[in-house]
């Protein structure tokens, strides 16, 4: 078949073929499955990243709708609130709502006539409607006999101080109903430096402090309180007495809201 030179030319043919052939199809195939690997991989981080994707987007969505229920659970309400500086008080409350200050002797009907009055002599809180749902008057020149013909029982009652009310009304000739409130809800502020308590439209305060019990205000401190951070002159006299009341039968939703509104009051 092959002699010489055409049987080593055939010889050499045959060996550099399996040679390359050996190197070839290992490269190749390597080659094929390290692109399968490769594919494989990326179909995976594509999909991984989706995966991310999509969980970050459900947490943005998760964080959004938590800061909304947060924002209004902190707040206690839905309104927007504003801040009030007037003359002589500070408040917080809704946008919609307004303080108004009256001074110099307007805005308070418990003010005796042919006196010069300077300072603050009335406040008045409106709601969203501008009806006046609160309202805060100056007295002077009313008086009375500071005993109580009604004593307010809390829960939380203080026996010894229902004692002295009947003492200092048995003094004076009155005989002394008990007002049992102490199974009545009530909702409970500090307002200007005092504890009030609040049943429906009616205004209790405590009248001792720094303990355990209640001891409701009755007879004329019911009705006039001292307030020392607020203050007006009558021909000069500096006078702290104030007479608070709620007004036009608000709604269960605005005394909320006022409760929360008064609990911010401060004088400046």
């Amino acid at each position: 078949m092959f002699k010489g030179k055409n049987l080593l030319f055939f010889l050499i043919s045959l060996l550099l073929a399996a040679g390359i052939g050996y190197v070839v199809r290992p490269y190749v195939s390597n080659f094929v499955v390290t692109q399968r690997n490769s594919s494989t991989s990326a179909e995976k981080m594509n999909k991984k990243e989706e995966k991310m994707a999509s969980e970050t987007e459900t947490k943005k969505e998760s964080s959004k709708k938590g800061t909304s229920k947060k924002g209004i659970s902190k707040s206690g309400s839905a309104y927007s609130r504003k801040k009030y500086k007037g003359k002589a008080i500070s408040a917080v409350l809704p946008d919609t709502w307004t303080i108004v200050e009256r001074f110099n002797g307007a805005g308070s009907s418990m003010l005796v006539e042919g006196v010069t009055y300077q300072g603050l002599t009335g406040v008045e809180v409106l709601n969203a409607s501008h009806v006046v749902v609160f309202k805060m008057e100056a007295v002077n020149g009313v008086g009375g006999v500071d005993a109580c013909s009604e004593y307010y029982k809390f829960s939380d009652d203080n026996p010894q101080y229902y004692q002295q009310v009947l003492t200092d009304a048995q003094a004076v000739g009155l005989s002394v109903s008990i007002v049992d409130l102490s199974t009545q809800p009530y909702s409970e502020f500090t307002f200007l430096g005092k504890t009030f308590r609040r049943i429906g439209s009616k205004l209790y305060w405590d009248t001792q402090p720094g303990n355990d019990t209640f001891e409701a205000a009755c007879g004329m401190s019911a009705h006039i309180i001292q307030f020392p951070s607020l203050s007006f002159t009558a021909d000069g006299v500096t006078d702290h007495g104030y007479q608070i009341s709620i007004k036009n039968s608000p709604s269960d939703a605005d005394l909320a809201i006022l409760d929360k509104v008064l609990a911010t009051v401060h004088a400046l």
